[in-house]
Protein backbone atom coordinates (compact mmCIF):
# COMPACT_ATOMS: atom_id res chain seq x y z
CA UNK A 1 0.00 0.00 0.00
CA UNK A 2 1.58 3.09 -0.88
CA UNK A 3 1.11 6.01 1.42
CA UNK A 4 0.98 9.48 -0.11
CA UNK A 5 1.89 12.83 1.67
CA UNK A 6 -0.47 15.36 1.62
CA UNK A 7 1.28 17.95 3.58
CA UNK A 8 3.82 18.37 6.15
CA UNK A 9 4.73 20.81 8.82
CA UNK A 10 7.79 21.45 10.91
CA UNK A 11 7.40 24.31 13.90
CA UNK A 12 9.79 24.90 16.35
CA UNK A 13 10.40 27.60 18.78
CA UNK A 14 13.04 28.10 21.50
CA UNK A 15 12.24 26.70 25.23
CA UNK A 16 10.85 29.34 27.14
CA UNK A 17 9.11 31.17 24.75
CA UNK A 18 5.81 32.49 26.59
CA UNK A 19 2.61 30.03 25.97
CA UNK A 20 0.58 33.66 24.91
CA UNK A 21 2.97 33.73 22.02
CA UNK A 22 2.16 29.92 21.53
CA UNK A 23 -1.94 30.50 21.66
CA UNK A 24 -1.17 33.68 19.10
CA UNK A 25 0.82 31.17 16.85
CA UNK A 26 -2.33 28.93 16.85
CA UNK A 27 -4.99 31.35 16.51
CA UNK A 28 -2.81 32.05 13.29
CA UNK A 29 -3.63 28.78 11.85
CA UNK A 30 -6.66 27.73 13.62
CA UNK A 31 -10.15 29.42 14.28
CA UNK A 32 -11.17 26.91 16.58
CA UNK A 33 -10.85 27.80 20.12
CA UNK A 34 -9.27 25.36 22.93
CA UNK A 35 -9.99 26.14 26.66
CA UNK A 36 -7.45 24.56 29.49
CA UNK A 37 -4.19 23.57 27.74
CA UNK A 38 -1.03 23.24 28.02
CA UNK A 39 2.30 23.75 26.45
CA UNK A 40 2.35 20.68 24.51
CA UNK A 41 -0.90 20.47 23.72
CA UNK A 42 -0.44 23.57 22.20
CA UNK A 43 2.89 22.60 19.82
CA UNK A 44 0.98 19.91 18.82
CA UNK A 45 -2.32 21.95 17.81
CA UNK A 46 0.08 24.03 16.11
CA UNK A 47 2.28 21.15 13.95
CA UNK A 48 -0.69 19.32 13.23
CA UNK A 49 -3.28 23.06 12.24
CA UNK A 50 -0.32 23.81 10.06
CA UNK A 51 -0.13 20.52 8.21
CA UNK A 52 -3.44 20.70 7.32
CA UNK A 53 -3.08 24.11 6.32
CA UNK A 54 -7.13 25.02 6.37
CA UNK A 55 -8.18 22.20 4.63
CA UNK A 56 -11.14 19.92 5.35
CA UNK A 57 -9.22 16.42 6.66
CA UNK A 58 -11.77 13.04 5.87
CA UNK A 59 -14.30 12.52 9.26
CA UNK A 60 -12.26 8.85 9.58
CA UNK A 61 -8.64 10.31 9.42
CA UNK A 62 -6.45 8.89 12.50
CA UNK A 63 -4.18 10.38 14.22
CA UNK A 64 -0.73 9.02 15.42
CA UNK A 65 0.86 11.30 17.94
CA UNK A 66 4.58 9.96 18.39
CA UNK A 67 6.71 11.35 21.90
CA UNK A 68 9.62 10.45 23.24
CA UNK A 69 9.04 12.10 26.57
CA UNK A 70 5.59 13.70 26.33
CA UNK A 71 3.63 16.25 28.21
CA UNK A 72 6.90 16.84 30.15
CA UNK A 73 6.26 20.04 31.46
CA UNK A 74 2.82 19.62 33.20
CA UNK A 75 4.16 16.39 34.70
CA UNK A 76 6.83 17.91 36.05
CA UNK A 77 4.93 20.81 37.78
CA UNK A 78 1.93 18.53 38.95
CA UNK A 79 4.95 16.11 41.04
CA UNK A 80 6.62 19.37 42.28
CA UNK A 81 3.20 20.23 43.68
CA UNK A 82 2.42 16.63 45.51
CA UNK A 83 6.08 16.19 47.03
CA UNK A 84 7.46 19.67 47.11
CA UNK A 85 4.75 21.73 47.96
CA UNK A 86 2.70 18.59 49.77
CA UNK A 87 -0.50 19.53 47.79
CA UNK A 88 -3.16 18.46 45.55
CA UNK A 89 -2.66 19.55 41.83
CA UNK A 90 -5.51 21.37 39.86
CA UNK A 91 -7.63 18.86 37.89
CA UNK A 92 -7.00 19.78 34.21
CA UNK A 93 -3.04 20.18 35.34
CA UNK A 94 -3.46 16.48 36.95
CA UNK A 95 -5.53 15.32 33.75
CA UNK A 96 -2.98 17.16 31.17
CA UNK A 97 0.19 15.13 32.35
CA UNK A 98 -1.22 12.09 30.25
CA UNK A 99 0.31 13.08 27.04
CA UNK A 100 -2.61 11.22 24.56
CA UNK A 101 -4.66 14.18 25.69
CA UNK A 102 -2.86 16.02 23.24
CA UNK A 103 -4.00 13.58 20.27
CA UNK A 104 -7.35 13.91 21.66
CA UNK A 105 -7.28 17.68 21.31
CA UNK A 106 -6.06 17.23 17.73
CA UNK A 107 -8.39 14.96 16.71
CA UNK A 108 -11.10 17.41 18.09
CA UNK A 109 -10.26 20.65 16.36
CA UNK A 110 -9.76 19.14 13.24
CA UNK A 111 -12.92 16.96 12.89
CA UNK A 112 -10.75 13.86 12.85
CA UNK A 113 -12.90 10.92 14.47
CA UNK A 114 -10.38 8.09 13.17
CA UNK A 115 -8.35 5.70 15.53
CA UNK A 116 -6.35 8.11 18.13
CA UNK A 117 -2.63 6.79 19.11
CA UNK A 118 0.09 8.45 21.35
CA UNK A 119 3.46 6.41 20.59
CA UNK A 120 6.85 6.28 22.52
CA UNK A 121 9.74 4.40 22.00
CA UNK A 122 12.95 5.22 22.83
CA UNK A 123 14.84 7.28 20.34
CA UNK A 124 12.76 5.66 17.48
CA UNK A 125 9.25 6.81 18.16
CA UNK A 126 8.74 8.46 14.54
CA UNK A 127 9.61 5.45 13.08
CA UNK A 128 7.11 3.21 15.02
CA UNK A 129 4.41 5.47 14.21
CA UNK A 130 5.41 4.84 11.00
CA UNK A 131 5.57 1.33 11.10
CA UNK A 132 1.74 1.47 12.76
CA UNK A 133 0.57 3.42 10.06
CA UNK A 134 1.74 1.00 7.46
CA UNK A 135 0.35 -2.03 9.23
CA UNK A 136 -3.13 0.18 9.30
CA UNK A 137 -3.13 1.19 5.99
CA UNK A 138 -2.41 -2.28 4.31
CA UNK A 139 -5.29 -3.95 6.25
CA UNK A 140 -7.42 -0.85 5.23
CA UNK A 141 -7.98 0.03 8.23
CA UNK A 142 -6.61 3.50 7.94
CA UNK A 143 -6.96 5.78 4.52
CA UNK A 144 -6.28 9.15 5.86
CA UNK A 145 -3.78 9.93 8.98
CA UNK A 146 -2.03 12.53 10.80
CA UNK A 147 1.44 11.54 11.94
CA UNK A 148 3.39 13.99 14.19
CA UNK A 149 5.96 14.24 16.19
CA UNK A 150 5.93 16.66 19.59
CA UNK A 151 8.46 17.20 22.34
CA UNK A 152 9.37 19.98 24.50
CA UNK A 153 12.56 21.07 25.58
CA UNK A 154 14.07 18.67 28.33
CA UNK A 155 15.09 21.59 31.27
CA UNK A 156 17.86 19.59 32.32
CA UNK A 157 21.73 20.94 31.02
CA UNK A 158 23.43 17.54 30.78
CA UNK A 159 20.26 16.05 28.92
CA UNK A 160 22.00 15.58 25.69
CA UNK A 161 25.35 13.69 27.44
CA UNK A 162 23.22 12.12 29.73
CA UNK A 163 20.84 9.93 26.70
CA UNK A 164 22.91 10.08 23.47
CA UNK A 165 26.53 10.79 24.69
CA UNK A 166 26.96 14.19 23.45
CA UNK A 167 28.44 17.04 25.61
CA UNK A 168 25.80 19.65 26.22
CA UNK A 169 26.05 22.70 24.67
CA UNK A 170 27.37 21.20 21.43
CA UNK A 171 23.32 20.77 19.46
CA UNK A 172 21.16 23.56 19.63
CA UNK A 173 18.00 22.15 21.76
CA UNK A 174 14.52 23.25 21.05
CA UNK A 175 10.75 22.41 21.27
CA UNK A 176 8.85 21.19 18.09
CA UNK A 177 6.02 19.78 16.47
CA UNK A 178 6.21 18.34 13.24
CA UNK A 179 3.94 16.83 10.94
CA UNK A 180 2.79 14.88 7.33
CA UNK A 181 -0.79 14.51 6.23
CA UNK A 182 -0.58 10.78 4.76
CA UNK A 183 -3.62 9.25 2.50
CA UNK A 184 -3.76 6.57 0.01
CA UNK A 185 -5.22 8.94 -2.68
CA UNK A 186 -2.41 10.06 -5.13
CA UNK A 187 -4.61 13.33 -6.54
CA UNK A 188 -2.87 16.27 -5.36
CA UNK A 189 -0.07 14.51 -3.25
CA UNK A 190 3.30 16.37 -2.41
CA UNK A 191 4.98 13.12 -2.15
CA UNK A 192 5.30 9.36 -0.66
CA UNK A 193 6.20 7.66 2.35
CA UNK A 194 7.83 4.37 1.29
CA UNK A 195 8.51 2.93 4.78
CA UNK A 196 10.53 2.33 7.74
CA UNK A 197 12.91 -0.90 8.44
CA UNK A 198 15.45 -2.26 10.77
CA UNK A 199 18.78 -3.68 9.39
CA UNK A 200 21.97 -4.29 11.12
CA UNK A 201 24.47 -2.79 9.13
CA UNK A 202 25.08 0.02 5.63
CA UNK A 203 25.14 -3.04 3.60
CA UNK A 204 21.78 -4.00 4.71
CA UNK A 205 20.86 -0.83 4.58
CA UNK A 206 21.71 -0.39 0.16
CA UNK A 207 19.85 -3.98 0.30
CA UNK A 208 16.71 -2.65 1.73
CA UNK A 209 16.78 1.07 -0.21
CA UNK A 210 17.13 -0.80 -3.51
CA UNK A 211 13.75 -3.02 -2.65
CA UNK A 212 12.01 0.64 -2.76
CA UNK A 213 13.96 2.51 -5.09
CA UNK A 214 16.20 2.66 -7.64
CA UNK A 215 17.08 5.76 -7.14
CA UNK A 216 20.33 7.42 -5.36
CA UNK A 217 19.53 9.05 -1.84
CA UNK A 218 19.85 11.99 -0.12
CA UNK A 219 20.77 10.88 3.15
CA UNK A 220 20.02 12.66 6.55
CA UNK A 221 21.21 11.44 10.21
CA UNK A 222 19.71 11.48 13.54
CA UNK A 223 21.78 12.85 16.08
CA UNK A 224 23.08 9.40 17.53
CA UNK A 225 24.57 7.93 14.37
CA UNK A 226 28.54 8.06 15.05
CA UNK A 227 30.31 10.96 12.65
CA UNK A 228 32.30 7.55 11.73
CA UNK A 229 30.12 5.61 10.48
CA UNK A 230 28.13 8.08 8.16
CA UNK A 231 30.90 7.99 5.98
CA UNK A 232 30.63 4.24 5.28
CA UNK A 233 26.53 4.21 5.30
CA UNK A 234 26.77 7.86 2.84
CA UNK A 235 28.88 5.55 0.52
CA UNK A 236 27.13 2.24 0.85
CA UNK A 237 23.63 3.58 -0.27
CA UNK A 238 25.41 5.81 -3.22
CA UNK A 239 24.10 9.55 -0.99
CA UNK A 240 24.43 12.21 -3.61
CA UNK A 241 24.01 14.56 -0.28
CA UNK A 242 23.43 15.08 2.83
CA UNK A 243 20.39 16.81 4.38
CA UNK A 244 21.40 18.22 7.38
CA UNK A 245 18.31 19.40 9.29
CA UNK A 246 20.04 19.45 12.98
CA UNK A 247 22.33 22.05 12.73
CA UNK A 248 20.19 24.39 10.62
CA UNK A 249 16.96 23.95 13.06
CA UNK A 250 18.16 22.34 16.05
CA UNK A 251 17.12 19.42 18.59
CA UNK A 252 14.39 17.85 20.15
CA UNK A 253 13.53 14.39 20.94
CA UNK A 254 11.56 13.13 17.89
CA UNK A 255 13.03 15.10 15.68
CA UNK A 256 13.56 12.38 13.13
CA UNK A 257 9.64 13.79 12.61
CA UNK A 258 11.55 17.20 11.73
CA UNK A 259 14.13 16.44 9.75
CA UNK A 260 11.35 14.24 7.39
CA UNK A 261 8.93 16.91 7.20
CA UNK A 262 11.57 19.67 6.48
CA UNK A 263 12.67 17.98 3.34
CA UNK A 264 9.05 16.93 1.90
CA UNK A 265 8.82 20.96 2.15
CA UNK A 266 11.77 22.06 0.61
CA UNK A 267 13.39 19.25 -1.76
CA UNK A 268 11.14 18.37 -4.45
CA UNK A 269 11.46 15.76 -6.87
CA UNK A 270 14.32 14.30 -4.76
CA UNK A 271 14.30 10.77 -2.36
CA UNK A 272 15.64 10.69 1.17
CA UNK A 273 16.93 8.25 3.37
CA UNK A 274 16.93 8.58 6.80
CA UNK A 275 19.57 6.95 9.16
CA UNK A 276 18.54 6.57 13.01
CA UNK A 277 20.48 4.24 15.65
CA UNK A 278 19.47 3.17 19.25
CA UNK A 279 21.61 2.59 21.69
CA UNK A 280 22.30 -0.70 21.35
CA UNK A 281 23.70 0.56 17.76
CA UNK A 282 20.87 -0.67 15.60
CA UNK A 283 19.81 1.11 12.65
CA UNK A 284 16.15 2.07 11.48
CA UNK A 285 16.04 3.89 7.92
CA UNK A 286 13.30 5.94 6.96
CA UNK A 287 12.41 6.41 2.66
CA UNK A 288 10.47 9.52 1.30
CA UNK A 289 10.14 10.31 -2.46
CA UNK A 290 9.09 14.00 -3.11
CA UNK A 291 7.07 14.78 -5.84
CA UNK A 292 8.68 17.23 -8.37
CA UNK A 293 7.04 20.58 -8.90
Amino acid sequence: MTMYIQGASAFITEPGTPPQALKEELARVSTAYFRRINRYILLSLIGAHRCVAGRTVPADTAVYLTTERGNLGETEAVLRQIFRQHSLPMPYSFINTMSNTASFYVAQGLGAAGPNLSISDRLLSFERGIELLAVDFMRGRVRSALLGGVDEANPSAIHFERTYGIPAGSVRGVEGSAWLWVTDEPEGSIGRLLGTGAVRDAGEGRAWLKERTGGSPVIAYGLTVPATDREAWSRAVGAVDEFDYLTGHGWFDSATALGISRFVQDCPGRLLLHVSRDRPGRYTLTAVETAAK
